[in-house]
């Protein structure tokens, strides 16, 4: 994806279910043209595919680097 500098995926601990994917963009434009994008789409088409059951999209800014 351009634009992507990196990307994590969490898997909940044992016990619990779902996975928290932590995508990183060089900056908003990058990241506006993912949230349009197709492959965006496909990846939160599917509800098994959430943390939650709404499926939501949670975005988050860092306030440090390192």
């Amino acid at each position: 994806m351009p634009g992507l500098r990196n990307a994590r995926l969490l898997r909940a601990r044992k016990g619990a279910h779902g996975y928290l994917a932590v995508l990183n963009f060089e900056d908003d434009a990058a990241f506006t043209a993912y949230t349009s994008s197709e492959a965006f789409r496909a990846a939160h088409a599917d509800p098994t595919h959430s943390l939650s059951d709404d499926n939501r999209v949670t975005v988050f800014e860092a306030v440090t680097q390192g």
